[in-house]
This record gives structure tokens, sequence and C-alpha cells, in this order.
């Protein structure tokens, strides 16, 4: 018993419809009765026994493949909030509005080298590539464990981004100090750590260049906003877009 409301629009299955006001939803009365086209979405909430399926509108930004992708990431992240699961066996993705920021900034700057400080398993990784893509710029990530190195690695490649977007494995720090010439370094990595971050790749930044730290409306990040207010080498905004961002300029 599939009932939608709002306006409709197509899956990608021939025939199905979803619709609703947060971008396309399904109502069904359990799991059940969703269509297999509607697997790769992900459960907003349940109430009254009905649950609510939603792609993040945003996704619709990205092509078919890397949206699939992003569909599963996104789908799990929800699903791991939702179960209570401590920090640090979820994967902790950004939302996707913070997601499509990325991927506008990024073809508003067209910086030549992108780094990621915490890239977990891809999704935001994903986002960056996919704007990078459209005017050849290099994606480079990071991330401490080597599980989830295998595995940003292994969805870039699934979402069709390796050759614009590659994760290693190691420290951040000692991994910014290794390049030259980034024009986008954003921070995303354990909060407390944003600071020491910072430090060691300001100077690997180019004049111009930008550096975005993410959560800082969401978490106690004073210590990083307080650092970076005290340089007379950078400019820097509290921007309170979804869980805050610091949106940080190093001066020519």
């Amino acid at each position: 018993n599939m009932s939608v409301d709002g306006e409709a629009s197509r899956c990608g299955c021939a025939g199905h419809l979803f619709s609703g006001r947060q971008g396309s939803r399904a109502l069904a009365t359990n799991n059940s009765q969703i269509p297999t086209c509607y697997t790769r979405l992900y459960e907003e909430e349940c109430m009254n026994g009905a649950w609510y399926v939603v792609r993040p509108p945003e996704h619709l930004i990205a092509d078919e493949r890397a949206r699939l992708v992003l569909d599963r990431l996104h789908e799990r992240d929800t699903r791991e909030r939702a179960a209570g699961l401590p920090q640090e066996l979820r994967i902790r993705a950004l939302t996707p509005p913070t997601g499509a920021f990325l991927y506008g900034l990024v073809l508003a700057l067209r910086p030549r080298l992108i780094f990621e400080a915490g890239s977990a398993v891809g999704y935001s990784t994903i986002w960056l590539a996919l704007a990078a893509r459209t005017y050849g710029g290099q994606v480079i990530g990071s991330e401490i464990r080597p599980e989830r190195v295998r595995e940003a690695n292994a969805n870039l490649a699934e979402a069709g981004l390796s050759h614009v977007a590659t994760v290693l494995e190691g420290d951040a720090a000692e991994l910014a100090q290794r390049l030259d010439g980034i024009g986008l370094f954003f921070l995303d990595a354990e909060k407390d750590d944003y600071s020491r971050l910072f430090l060691a790749g300001i100077d690997r930044v180019v004049p111009g260049g930008l550096i975005i730290a993410d959560n800082v409306v969401s978490h106690d990040c004073r210590d990083y906003q307080e650092l970076v207010r005290s340089r007379p080498d950078v400019h820097t905004v509290t921007i309170p877009f979804e869980r805050g961002i610091e949106w940080t300029v190093k001066r020519w």
C-alpha cells in the first residue's frame, strides 16, 4: 500500500514514482513494501509505524554512478546515528547540504590541489572530486585507519572518481607537509586536532587559498577559532551553516 504526496518524480526504475516536500519521498508501512529501486535511499524517520524513505535532493547534483554511492553512504551514516553508535564506530559523514556547499565552492575556486584531513570512508571526498573533475583538479584525502582508507578508495572507484581523488593512509599533518600548492585545505578530522593540522598545513597553502573547517558550531572548536583569529596571515569568519563552517583565507 504505497502512498505518495506532493510533487512526484521518477526514480531510476521505469514506472515507479516517489515524492515529498524534502526531495524524493515514498511512504510505506514497512520496508518490505518499498520497491527494489528504493533500496539505495535512506530512512529518515519512523512515525506511527510508517517509514519515510528519502533521497537527499543534493545528491541529484551527482551523476548516477556517484549518486548511488552517496546514497548508500548517507543511508549508512543515518542508520549509525539513529542506532546511537559511538563516534569511533560511525562513518561520521558530513551533511548533504554541506557536501553541496563544498561542491559549489570548488567549482567557483577551481583549486589545482585539494587536501582533505579526515576522509573517513570517502563521502566528503566524493563531493570534492565531483567538482574537481569538471576542470582537471586533484583531490588527496587522508585517513589514519587502514581499513577506512581501503573503503574510501573503493568507494571512489565505485563512484568513477579514482582518477581524480585518492585517500592516503597516515597522519594528515605529516601528509600535508609533503604537498605543495594546496588551494583548498578541508579540515574534517577530530575537532581537538584542528589546530595541529592547521599549523602543519598552512605553509603548504597557496596565498589566497582557503582553509575550511567543518563542525565548528556543533562542536567546541573555540581553541581552533581563537588560533586562526590570532594570526595576521589569515582572514577568518564563522559561517553558521549546517554544523558550522570556519572559512579562513590565507592572505596574499
